[in-house]
């Protein structure tokens, strides 16, 4: 079977995508200077699909991607636990982020790219919209709740573009990745789970590239490693990021420098970021990340704020302390536990606490 012929992965034209996931014409000229924020749609978060990159020829793609995409692309951070925000980039920052990200995959192996990021948060448009739009490479979007067979017929060399709890689907499929001659899978925003170094082991570095990307809506990408044995190991800066003051040995907040960092609503750039990251710089380049600085944990790339939890779960269950620490999670990397100290009047259990 072609795997472009693929019944559950129905065939979408690129025009198509780009027009859905905007919202409107793509046109520069209907756009202005007026930020289009990308939208968020249940057809192309949920369902499965195939974008025939590969055989549109490089003139057609021109004229999709840089030529129509409007000046200004404007990118809602998840908020889940705080109103969300939107943060701006340009075109021409967006297409130097992408060839970072060219740089760092290796995409002149890659011929096929498979994802279970969605398209309307940054990592999902630069690694499984941009990419393979750029770069001439088929894309097929993969959703969580899609039962599908790791192998892609017809793709030799696949870029699997994880979200944290695809890590343990893949897992389960190692056998079926082994099948390919190399794969490479990208990971962001969030503690590696376990699943993503076992694969490594299973595997081994000869056939399979881990790469993790380090960064946030607001910074775009900001350092990269590879192929990591633990937490530990440090993280290289991207080449366009400064980072300020980064004493070797001390654990610090990173704040950077970079051309990529985005516009606020009133049309500002940042001109630097402090994260809310903990990290220790081992070189001017290269830092290992110590923790979050601040309550904040990444639940499958959603900003969860424990401060913020905490407050609903006072309200909601009956108890005269409680406390929402991070730990570590199997599935997403990272996770949070709820202690909680029983009012021995009001005792509640576990499934009653969880209920409400």
């Amino acid at each position: 079977m072609d795997g472009m012929k693929d019944r559950m992965f129905p065939d979408v034209a690129p025009g198509w995508l780009l027009d859905h996931l905007l919202g409107i014409r793509r046109r520069s000229s209907e756009t202005g200077q007026t930020p289009v924020t990308l939208r968020e749609e249940e057809s192309l978060s949920e369902a499965p699909y195939h974008v025939p990159w590969a055989i549109a020829s490089k003139g057609e793609r021109r004229g999709l991607v840089p030529v129509d995409l409007p000046p200004l692309i404007g990118f809602t951070t998840s908020g889940h636990t705080g109103s969300p925000q939107r943060w701006v980039r340009t075109r021409d920052q967006l297409l130097a982020e992408v060839g970072l990200l060219s740089d760092a995959l290796g995409t002149g192996r890659i011929d096929g790219v498979i994802s279970f990021a969605p398209l309307h948060h940054l990592y999902g448009f630069l690694a499984s919209s941009l990419l393979p739009a750029t770069s001439g490479i088929d894309a097929w979007f993969w959703p969580m709740q899609c039962q599908h067979s790791v192998r892609f017929p017809g793709v030799a060399d696949p870029l699997f573009v994880a979200i944290p709890s695809a890590l343990a689907r893949l897992e389960r499929q190692a056998d079926g990745l082994s099948w390919y001659e190399h794969v490479t899978i990208v990971h962001s925003t969030a503690i590696l789970p376990p699943a993503g170094r076992r694969l490594l082991q299973r595997l081994t570095p000869e056939r399979l590239t881990l790469v993790e990307l380090f960064g946030s809506t607001e910074t775009g990408l900001v350092a990269v490693r590879k192929n990591s044995a633990t937490d530990a190991d440090p993280w290289e800066l991207a080449p366009d990021v400064e980072a300020l003051s980064p004493t070797a040995g001390q654990e610090v907040s990173l704040c950077l420098r970079s051309p990529r960092l985005a516009f606020d609503e009133q049309g500002n750039q940042l001109s630097e970021w402090r994260l809310d990251d903990r990290v220790r710089f081992t070189t001017p380049r290269h830092f290992v990340f110590e923790g979050r600085g601040s309550g904040l944990v990444k639940v499958n790339g959603k900003r969860v704020h424990l401060a913020r939890v905490e407050h609903l779960i006072r309200d909601a269950v009956p108890c005269l302390d409680l406390a929402c620490v991070p730990a570590r999670d199997e599935l997403r990397g990272e996770g949070y536990d709820v202690l909680i100290v029983q009012d021995p009047q009001r005792p509640v259990s576990a499934t009653e606490a969880r209920r409400a």
